[in-house]
C-alpha cells in the first residue's frame, strides 16, 4: 500500500471519530429543545442558541413575544412560546387579550415565522402536548386546544384548575400548583390528576394537597407495577398515583431553599432537581426511599430544566441565561458553561397573515 493511500485512510479514520462523536442533543420534543438547538426565555423574548459544542454554545437568533416568557417547548418543526400579556394590554378597559401561546415555525432557524395564536383567560404557565391536542395551563384553566391548521387553533374544552406545571402520560394528565407569599412566608400548594381519555369530556379524578408545601413542578416515573409522581416544591415529594383517584406520598425529601422556584426532571432512575441555590441528583429506583447522590451550589433561579438526549447533560434556563450541566458522573455534577443572555435587538419573525385569536367565552 503506498503512502498516499495510508495518509488518506488515517485522514477518513480521524474524520470519521470526529463526526461520530457523541453531541449532546436536546431530547426530541420533551422541552424547550430539540436536536442541537434549545429556545431560551429571557423577559419578552426567545433566544435560540446551537449547543452543539456545549462548551462554546452559539446565538442563532431571537425573536419577542407581546410579554414576559414562561415557558417552551418544541417539537423541532414548532416552537410553543407560553407567555404573560404585554403592558398596554393589562392597561386596557377589556382587560389582558394578548396572553397565552405564541406558534412558531422554526424549520429555517435563521428566520422563525409566527404561525398563530392560542389566548389565555389568566396568566399562562405552561403546556403539554398529547396526541392531536395541545394542554395549556393558565392561573385558573386547563385548556385543551386543537391546532389543526396554524391559524386556526380551537378550545376544545377547559377544566376550572389552575396549575402551575403540567405533564401528560397516555390518558393521564398530571399537574402541580403551590406559591409561597413574599410577606408572610406561607406556602400552599398540591398534584392534581385527571383523565383526558374522553378529549371532548376530561375528567378529574383525585389530587393531592401536603401542607405548606408548593408545587412548582411535576415530572412522571413508572415500574413495572406502580406509576408514581415526583413534584418539585420545598424539597422532592414521591406520590404513588397507581389509582389515580387516591394518591398517597410515599417519600418527602425537604430542602430548605427553593422557596420559589424549583425545576424538576426524570431520566430512567435517576432524578434532578434545581433550586435557586443548589443542583441535587437523586436515585430513584425505590420510590419510597429516593436517595441524594450528588449536588453542586447554583446561584440563579431557574427557569426550565430539560436532559439532553444521551443524558450526560442538563440544560437549564434561568433568570441568568443558559447553563450547561454535565451529569455523566451522578455524584459529582459540574457546569460546563453558562451563556448570559445576549442584549441586543432581535430580527422580527415574519408573520402569516393576521387572524383574530380563538378565544371561547
Amino acid at each position: 500500500m503506498s503512502r498516499r493511500v495510508i495518509v488518506l485512510v488515517c485522514i477518513l479514520f480521524v474524520w470519521c471519530l470526529a463526526a461520530c462523536r457523541p453531541q449532546p442533543a436536546a431530547e426530541s420534543g420533551t422541552g424547550f429543545g430539540y436536536g442541537r438547538t434549545v429556545f431560551i426565555a429571557h423577559e419578552n423574548q426567545v433566544q435560540m442558541y446551537d449547543v452543539a459544542t456545549p462548551e462554546n454554545p452559539q446565538l442563532i437568533t431571537t425573536w419577542e413575544t407581546p410579554g414576559r416568557v414562561r415557558r417552551i417547548v418544541t417539537d423541532g418543526q414548532r416552537a410553543y412560546v407560553i407567555h404573560w400579556p404585554s403592558e398596554e394590554s393589562w392597561d386596557s378597559a377589556t382587560g389582558p387579550r394578548d396572553g397565552g401561546v405564541q406558534l412558531v415555525n422554526i424549520r429555517q432557524p435563521q428566520r422563525p415565522q409566527i404561525e398563530g395564536y392560542f389566548t389565555t383567560r389568566h396568566l399562562a404557565e405552561d403546556l403539554t402536548v398529547q396526541g392531536d391536542l395541545v394542554y395549556v395551563s393558565d392561573w385558573e384553566n386547563v385548556y385543551a386546544v386543537e391546532w389543526p391548521t396554524p391559524n386556526a387553533p380551537r378550545e376544545v374544552t377547559s377544566l376550572p384548575q389552575g396549575l402551575g406545571a403540567v405533564a401528560v402520560e397516555d390518558n393521564l394528565l398530571l399537574g402541580v400548583w403551590g406559591s409561597c407569599s413574599f410577606r408572610s412566608g406561607a406556602c400552599a400548594g398540591g398534584l392534581w390528576l385527571a383523565d383526558i381519555g374522553e378529549p371532548q369530556a376530561p375528567l378529574f379524578l383525585g389530587q393531592f394537597t401536603p401542607e405548606l408545601r408548593p408545587g412548582y413542578d411535576v415530572a412522571l416515573l413508572k415500574t413495572d407495577t406502580h406509576r408514581y409522581a415526583l413534584v418539585a416544591g420545598h424539597g422532592l415529594w414521591v406520590v404513588d398515583i397507581t389509582d389515580p383517584a387516591a394518591p398517597q406520598e410515599v417519600a418527602y425529601q425537604e430542602t430548605t431553599d427553593g422557596f420559589h422556584h424549583a425545576r424538576l426532571v426524570v431520566k430512567g432512575h435517576t432524578a434532578v432537581m434545581v433550586s435557586d441555590a443548589h443542583i441535587r441528583v437523586y436515585d430513584v429506583s425505590q420510590p419510597g426511599n429516593p436517595l441524594l447522590v450528588g449536588q453542586m451550589d447554583w446561584h440563579s433561579p431557574p427557569l426550565d430544566m430539560m436532559w439532553a438526549s444521551d443524558g450526560d447533560y442538563l440544560y437549564v434556563s434561568t433568570w441568568d441565561g443558559l447553563a450547561i450541566v454535565d451529569v455523566s458522573d451522578r455524584q459529582r455534577p459540574f457546569l460546563v458553561t453558562t451563556t448570559a443572555h445576549t442584549p441586543i435587538p432581535p430580527p422580527q419573525p415574519t408573520v402569516t397573515p393576521a387572524v383574530t385569536p380563538t378565544v371561547t367565552p
